[in-house]
């Protein structure tokens, strides 16, 4: 019985293959964790539509983004070639079928169009490919893709698209662009912190996964490693704004930590990837910075970020798996934009696995070993720095609080002493650079010590017999062993309770430096 199954050809009719609705969940609502991810889809179909009509890198595509809270809609428009009405019906009512090619453009599976219907009531789709056009509108109604979606079994793909959608040609008026693609999500649903409503999250979430420019202002090396970039196939940046404010990405020159400290980027440096023919798969920067430990995630820069198209793949995470500790990952500030020929996941969080994606492999473990070593180097030169500003922070407070010597033997112990204490700072800062604070605090106790040394002050001089006479000699040890009991107590350095304990006693009567 089996060999004659085996051996049978049964063929099966086109009109029993069905569509199951777990096709639906997975297009509509099953692809990103995070609703942000929509925009970023929407955006690079926009680029991709501007690279067809403007296909050199300096010519102005722009990508317009609005948001309006009050009445829970988003509208994404770009000046990209549009889609011809001869056949805007067929593509936007298609459903995980796209004739983009796989290594020419960013989108290639024809489901991000398609991927807001989990988060709106509806989505319309507007474009005209030229002049002489009219208008194409298609409504997708998300509400009844998520009924059919909800009800089991499988059905006919035509018949959910003829249910859900409805596609109308509106003639053209005098201000309608001669091309343009519109993207219009309306009843936007509540997800968490409704973060597609929020501005702030939005504008957050578009400078690093969208493609846009550096703040050349901000920036100082913005046109430096734009110009790197430009050799990687598919950079470009676009003119992208939300509500009419321009979007760049976030890097700057400095940073804000707290009130009292500041993360700044002091340089960068530029770096290439190649497969073993010698092709470029990969091009990046990293930045140095002063932070030595992780920089934190509400400045929306740490990580070496990972980019195809100049749009983010991934997160600031994504890199760490290069790492021998993920921890260090958050170190670094940086990116690394990837070749085309490399191919991007369907969700857009990682790669499918290549012959090339090993070659990158390779590459970005070695890159991850470099910046975990200068992750020890900067470990080890910032315990250093704290060795030095403990030892100085005693030799400052001993320089501060000394008024004499009691003896010569005092003298040459306290020189022996401080000077050690000096020698080891000075040791320990070697590397730091003439403009690190430490530095200066080191040369001005080398100065004061020098001052101190060149002529010193001793008690015999400074005792005032006048003041001793009449007092009992076992009343002076008295309040002397009280007042030096009193004064350790308080904490104070050896030079300012001996300083304290015999002002009374003294010429010049008065407080320690």
């Amino acid at each position: 019985m089996a060999e004659t199954l085996c051996s049978e050809e049964v063929t099966i009719p086109f009109s029993k293959a069905k569509l199951g609705r777990q096709i639906v969940e997975v297009v509509t609502s099953g692809m990103y964790d995070d609703p942000l991810m929509i925009l970023r889809e929407y955006i690079q179909n926009s680029a991709d539509a501007i690279d067809s009509t403007l296909p050199e890198p300096d010519e102005a595509g722009s990508i317009n983004v609005v948001i309006d809270p009050a009445t829970r809609t988003i509208i994404i428009e770009d000046n990209g070639c549009g889609i011809s009405n001869q056949n805007a019906e067929a593509v936007l009512c298609s459903m995980a079928a796209s004739t983009k090619s796989s290594f020419e453009a960013r989108g290639f599976r024809g489901i991000g169009r398609l991927g807001g219907l989990g988060y709106c009531d509806e989505i319309t789709f507007e474009t005209r490919s030229r002049s002489s056009e009219m208008v194409t509108r298609v409504v997708w109604d998300a509400k009844k893709v998520a009924f059919y979606a909800d009800q089991g079994g499988s059905f006919d793909l035509s018949y959910l698209i003829s249910r859900c959608t409805d596609t109308r040609m509106i003639k053209a008026t005098p201000d309608t662009p001669t091309n343009f693609f519109k993207v219009t999500l309306r009843g936007i649903r509540r997800f968490h912190c409704d973060d597609l409503m929020s501005v702030h999250a939005v504008t957050r979430y578009l400078s690093q996964a969208a493609p846009t420019s550096y703040d050349y202002e901000l920036f100082p090396f913005a046109a430096e490693i734009e110009n790197h970039l430009s050799h990687i196939a598919g950079f470009r940046t676009y003119n992208i704004s939300l509500n009419g404010k321009p979007i760049t990405k976030p890097y700057k020159k400095s940073f804000p930590i707290s009130k009292e400290t500041s993360c700044h980027i002091d340089s960068i440096a530029l770096f290439e990837f190649c497969d073993d023919d010698d092709r470029s798969i990969a091009r990046g920067w990293y930045a140095m910075t002063n932070v030595n430990g992780s920089i934190p995630a509400d400045l929306n820069i740490r990580g070496i970020r990972m980019r195809q198209g100049n749009i983010e793949i991934g997160d600031e995470s994504l890199f760490s798996q290069f790492f021998s500790e993920k921890r260090f990952a958050y170190w670094h500030v940086g990116e690394v934009h990837i070749s085309p020929s490399i191919l991007p996941n369907a969700r857009r969080d990682g790669f499918k696995l290549c012959h090339r994606y090993e070659n990158f492999v390779e590459h970005a473990s070695l890159l991850g070993m470099h910046l975990r070593k200068l992750c020890a180097n900067t470990a080890q030169e910032k315990r250093r720095i704290l060795t030095a500003e403990r030892k100085l922070a005693g030799v400052e407070t001993s320089l501060r609080d000394l008024s004499f010597f009691v003896d010569k033997n005092h003298f040459q112990t306290y020189t022996q002493q401080l000077t050690s204490e000096i020698e080891a700072a000075e040791e320990a800062l070697i590397n730091p650079g003439n403009d690190h604070d430490a530095v200066r605090r080191l040369e001005k106790c080398k100065n004061k010590l020098h001052d101190t040394l060149v002529s010193p002050r001793y008690l015999s001089d400074e005792i005032d017999g006048r003041r001793l006479h009449g007092i009992d000699h076992k009343q002076l040890i008295t309040e002397i062993s009280r007042q030096l009991i009193l004064m350790n107590a308080l904490g104070s350095s050896p030079e300012k309770v001996l300083h304290d304990v015999l002002n009374p006693y003294l010429k010049n009567k008065g407080v320690a430096e």
